[in-house]
């Protein structure tokens, strides 16, 4: 009987092979996770900038020319920040504006063609939003803007 001779296969040691893969691999799916978790955070701002200016826009369609115990709004251009106060439109969605800075929201309210029963508002909303994965650049900031027009309806 003959004997087969069967060639060693030789291991080489990979110390810490396994220990820097994991953090690449980690890295990248740390930087995939909190991505994502920005781009919800942005999408559901942008969301409450545009429910906002709808709301916004609202109010201002009835509160036209016929309106006077409700308080007239317009017919000038009202562009004011979020945190100014005793402005109705901005007293009116201040709180629906979760998560914004409002000393970095801007409201404007424009009436194109005056304040008269059928005529048009324009409300436009707009807020600075700073995603949290950008650390590593500073100043980096989105702006999230939303418009909404109606037509006057009192």
């Amino acid at each position: 009987m003959q004997r087969t001779r069967t060639s060693a296969v030789k291991r080489v040691r990979r110390h810490g092979a396994t220990t820097l893969e994991m953090s690449f691999c980690l890295m990248m799916f740390l930087t995939v996770t909190m991505g994502t978790v920005d781009l919800g955070i942005g999408v559901f701002r942008y969301h409450v900038v545009s429910q906002a200016a709808r709301h916004a826009a609202r109010q201002a369609s009835v509160r036209g020319e016929l309106a006077s115990p409700l308080g007239i709004w317009g017919p000038n251009t009202i562009d004011v920040n979020a945190n100014a106060s005793g402005i109705p439109v901005v007293d009116a969605i201040r709180n629906m504006l979760v998560g914004c800075d409002l000393s970095k929201t801007q409201i404007t309210v424009e009436w194109p063609n005056g304040n008269e029963l059928d005529e048009q508002v324009k409300v436009t909303v707009s807020s600075k939003f700073k995603p949290t994965l950008l650390f590593i650049f500073p100043n980096v900031e989105k702006t999230l803007s939303a418009t909404s027009t109606m037509r006057i309806a009192h």
